[in-house]
């Protein structure tokens, strides 16, 4: 339930994609800057569990948390800010989490249940000025609001009356399906262009994509690489994600439909970028530990205990994950690393 709540997963096939663009290697590498501090935010209840998605630019992080002592709680979105976190509630079931935030942090997105015990219905929602509020759906019974950028425009996935899960922009109280003749598809951000970045499955696979202007445009992954998923956009116009190939996944970095590969940590054997900032600062998680990128270089970012990933990074080179608190990495918190 913790997982389905956050994100809709669609299957990579695996057949090849043809036609990949041009890539430009970028080298895996210690910073020359030292590392942030990591700061563990805590849990809205007992010492399990939490993990953080989002930041917005004023330093507002969000996430979810467990609201019992334990794993097997019920877990609520939270917003976290100036040290102090707060339960954003439900839309009436016992669980929901939060997965996005604007600039300002003014608006909030994310997924709950809308009824006590029934735990195929989900929503997406919209929390601005105190208030949750139910997107709805393109028709099935499930929803899930991954991203919102300052304008409002809500992005995530659906499940449409036929079962299939489609990626979704909503606006003004109006959800549009992105691409109604997809297999299945996802959203996983939008930044204030209205450019949203996602993924779209064939019958054999998986492609990255984003859409501009409504329209769909499939990404090239490297040479032997078969799936992927763009993870976030940026206002420049950048595209992070990764790829899947036989030797597992690659972080990448799309510009102007040009590869970079954002290589991997020392001993690890795959990366994810899952958040970027405006200045080109791309963060994610490696089998390592969490990394962030910069400057054509990653580098390793501290743990709490055991191992960690991150999830967003701000434009002031504030980023946001989840970090074990034990060595078992039985337990993770949300966590915020700053200078």
């Amino acid at each position: 339930m913790r997982t389905s709540l956050r994100a809709v997963v669609v299957a990579a096939g695996v057949a090849a994609l043809a036609g990949a663009g041009a890539v430009v290697a970028g080298p895996a590498s210690a910073s020359p800057h030292p590392p942030p501090r990591i700061v563990d935010l805590g849990t809205l209840g007992g010492t399990c569990c939490s993990s953080a998605s989002a930041i917005s630019d004023r330093g507002v992080v969000v996430g979810d948390s467990s609201i019992g002592p334990d794993l097997f709680s019920p877990y609520h979105a939270f917003r976290w800010a100036a040290g102090h976190m707060t339960d954003l509630g439900t839309l009436g079931g016992e669980n929901s989490s939060a997965a996005g935030i604007d600039k300002r942090g003014d608006m909030i997105v994310g997924t709950s249940q809308v009824r006590p015990g029934d735990f195929d219905t989900t929503h997406a929602f919209l929390w601005r000025a105190g208030h949750m509020i139910d997107l709805g759906t393109l028709g099935g019974s499930a929803s899930f609001a991954t991203g919102v950028n300052d304008a409002g425009v809500v992005v995530g996935s659906s499940q449409t009356a036929t079962g299939a899960f489609h990626a979704f922009r909503w606006r003004a109280g109006r959800m549009t399906d992105l691409d109604p003749s997809a297999v299945a598809s996802s959203a996983s951000a939008v930044n204030d262009r209205g450019d949203v970045a996602g993924s779209v499955s064939t019958d054999a696979t998986t492609l990255p994509v984003v859409w501009h202007a409504g329209v769909p445009a499939v990404l090239p992954t490297p040479a032997g690489e078969f799936a992927g998923g763009a993870q976030a956009v940026n206002d420049v116009g950048d595209v992070a994600g990764f790829s899947f190939g036989p030797t597992g996944a690659s972080a990448l970095r799309w510009r102007n439909r040009r590869i970079t590969p954002l290589g991997g940590l020392p001993g690890s054997t795959f990366a994810q970028a899952l958040g970027m900032n405006d200045l080109g600062a791309i963060v994610g998680g490696t089998d390592v530990a969490a990394f962030v990128w910069q400057g054509g270089r990653m580098s390793a970012l501290p743990n709490l205990v055991g191992s960690s990933t991150a999830a967003d990074v701000n434009n002031r080179g504030q980023i946001v994950g989840a970090s074990s608190t034990n060595s078992e990495n039985t337990d993770r918190h949300a966590v915020l690393w700053t200078r």
